[in-house]
């Protein structure tokens, strides 16, 4: 079997009698012009030689529109099955040859000797392809950032099936907005971001002990961020240069597994590694900035310079009202009532300001020319990107994933109103909602995930009841709201990180922009409350 790394989660493999291409992403940039392949890929056009592309999930930097219209049709796409249905009807209209949509723990065969098992976690999926007497194992972004128990039931269940692993990819960290946007006073943005970093590697490390392959890659977290204001939080990326040395230092010494740092264009080759040269990239300092500059001197961000607002400025604060108003059911009265937030829209040049104030579940929207001095949480973005977060399913992973946001916490009581404000501003399908509307395809889904989701029912309902007792490297550890407050004692506590001295190679973060004291002043817009 020989792997070639291309970029960020894309792998080409090439056994005895197939060839397969894993989440391809390299044609612009993804979420909203937020994300940029970095490293570059060296030999993007590997990925056409493919006859099977495999893509893991439905995010942008996984499930790539541009980079996919840009493959030759004459290819079988394959696509887990997931409890939400329309991205594999959006995967049939590009017109691959074929396309598969494969239920979780089946064994599909490639090629007469060639077999490839999707594993769902939620909306992820674990990726494995048996050829050639060996095994590799595509975890990318599917088990990284779970709750540890979900860690040890899928790595248990891998290892039942497949006792033997010869390869592991892994994702180490470096997607999600949170909580590098939240800028709150006394936090320390690149400290904080640096412990979030840490543990993502740390989970790495913990699938790749449970797992035991011979050889584990880190990768899939190959992309930097291009607003001035945000290319700190790439030099705060965990190196993964330093992987083999925290592992060896707290989880084993010596022994299996090899972890082997790799870089667009290296090359596992029956197990034996072929590395490129790529000065200027590589760094056991993590990613400096001049090296992005070096690969990105042009490009600019489109959060930085927004065009125009193209949009009816008189549908906006509607449009923004009506989505409250359906995601209000999902909150309590209590948690809304009295919740003011302010939203400034970068791409208006007349009266930018979006004024949020919440009377029980009921939401009142106006326009301003500036933010409702009560709000606790002001939030800056683009009409656009809001809009799609807003009326779009899925759209709002440009906000918590896709960075296309900043989240200003006017004090630490407010971080947890924060949170609410930040999931307001999205529209998820929600599961029961949808099984309701598809019951067939949700009762399929559930019996092929069956371990996963009753572990996930049994974590939310302990959650519930107040008896969950948050395991190390959780994700409720790891969306507290000490993230947020920047209380660093208490993010190791929760999240069961040891000491481990990593400073970013840039420094501390600049302040963020800061916005003056507004005037008194009227309200005026549109007021789009019902009372």
């Amino acid at each position: 079997m020989k792997i070639t790394y291309v970029s960020h989660a894309c792998l080409h493999v090439e056994t005895g009698d197939a060839t397969i291409a894993f989440d391809p992403w390299f044609e612009g940039p993804a979420h909203a012009g937020q994300w940029n392949v970095f490293p570059r890929p060296v030999d993007q056009a590997i990925v056409d030689t493919a006859a099977h592309i495999v893509v893991s999930h439905g995010h942008e930097d996984h499930l790539h529109g541009p980079t996919l219209e840009s493959l030759a049709r004459k290819k079988t796409l394959v696509y887990p099955y997931y409890w939400y249905g329309e991205t594999f009807e959006y995967l049939k209209g590009l017109g691959f040859e074929r396309t598969i949509e494969a239920l979780s723990g089946r064994r599909y065969a490639l090629g007469p000797r060639t077999f490839l098992t999707a594993i769902v976690n939620g909306q992820d999926a674990i990726l494995v392809v048996e050829a050639d007497g060996e095994v590799l194992v595509n975890v990318n972004d599917a088990l990284h950032s779970s709750d540890v128990r979900l860690i040890e039931l899928y790595t248990a269940m891998i290892r039942g099936r497949w006792p033997r692993i010869d390869a592991v990819f892994c994702g180490f960290g470096g997607a999600s907005f949170f909580p590098n946007v939240f800028h709150c006073p006394g936090k320390d943005d690149a400290a904080v971001a640096a412990l979030r970093e840490q543990l993502y590697a740390h989970n790495f490390c913990r699938i790749v002990q449970r797992l035991a392959p011979d050889i584990a890659v880190p990768f899939a977290a190959d992309f930097v961020l291009l607003d001035p204001r945000q290319r700190w939080i790439n030099e705060a990326r965990f190196p993964r240069e330093r992987i083999p040395e925290y592992y060896a230092r707290h989880f084993a010494a010596g022994g299996r597994p090899r972890i082997v740092p790799m870089y667009p264009g290296d090359r596992l080759v029956d197990k034996r590694v072929e590395l490129m040269p790529r000065p200027g990239v590589k760094s056991a300092d993590g990613i400096r900035d001049s090296a992005v500059r070096g690969q990105y001197p042009d490009e600019i961000s489109a959060f930085t310079h927004p065009p125009a607002c193209d949009l009816p400025l008189d549908t906006i604060a509607p449009a923004l009202r009506a989505h409250l108003e359906r995601e209000a059911r999902f909150f309590s009265a209590a948690a809304l009532d009295g919740l003011r937030f302010a939203i400034r829209l970068r791409d208006l040049a007349d009266e930018p300001w979006l004024n949020v104030a919440f009377r029980a579940r009921e939401p009142r929207v106006t326009r301003s020319a500036h933010p409702d001095r009560a709000a606790a949480v002001r939030v800056d973005t683009m009409a656009s990107i809001l809009m799609n977060a807003v009326t779009t399913d899925w759209g709002g992973d440009a906000l918590v994933i896709g960075y296309a946001c900043e989240i200003e916490i006017l004090g630490p009581a407010e971080a947890s109103r924060a949170r609410t404000c930040a999931e307001l501003l999205t529209r998820y399908p929600r599961p029961r909602t949808y099984a309701r509307r598809h019951p067939w395809r949700t009762f399929r889904y559930g019996m092929h995930s069956l371990p996963a989701v009753a572990q996930r029912l049994g974590i939310r309902l302990r959650r519930a009841i107040g008896r969950d007792a948050a395991t190390a490297g959780s994700k409720s550890a790891g969306r507290s709201h000490c993230w947020l407050t920047g209380d660093l004692e208490a993010i190791r506590a929760a999240s069961g990180l040891p000491e481990w001295s990593i400073t970013p190679a840039g420094g501390p973060p600049p302040p963020a922009e800061a916005s003056p004291a507004p005037p008194r002043h009227r309200e005026s817009g549109v007021a789009t409350s019902r009372s």
